[in-house]
């Protein structure tokens, strides 16, 4: 009986765990998402570079739950998104930054709680 107990207690502890991973990534990519679309032009560096430290702060957490390659497109579209704004290509930038938002979303379908990502 105390076997079953634990095994119970370990069993509730992974389900509670993967249902906290997953609020977390949504809360996440939502955070993120609501500070790309505050990209108004080709000159807001410093947002984002406010952008990649929020990534690079929460990224341990999305990669817990989501494929890695999700994780290295945001990666690729933060760098290029960087690199557009520096180059000062504002047809370039917006493609880079719908590209990036797309990613995000991605991240937020891979972590949700759905049956697609079960099965």
């Amino acid at each position: 009986m105390k076997s079953f107990i634990i095994s119970l207690i370990a069993i509730l502890l992974l389900f509670s765990g993967v249902i906290i991973n997953s609020f977390l990534v949504k809360s996440i990519c939502e955070d993120l998402k609501d500070e790309i679309t505050t990209i108004n032009s080709v000159f807001d560096g410093d947002k984002i570079d406010e952008i990649v430290k929020l990534w690079d702060k929460n990224k341990f957490f999305i990669s817990l739950s989501v494929p890695h390659k999700q994780t290295d497109d945001v990666e690729k579209n933060l760098l290029l998104l960087d690199e557009k704004s520096n180059i000062l290509n504002p047809i370039d930038f917006y493609e880079t930054k719908a590209l990036l938002l797309n990613c995000v979303e991605e991240l937020a379908n891979h972590g949700a709680l759905n049956a697609d990502n079960i099965f």
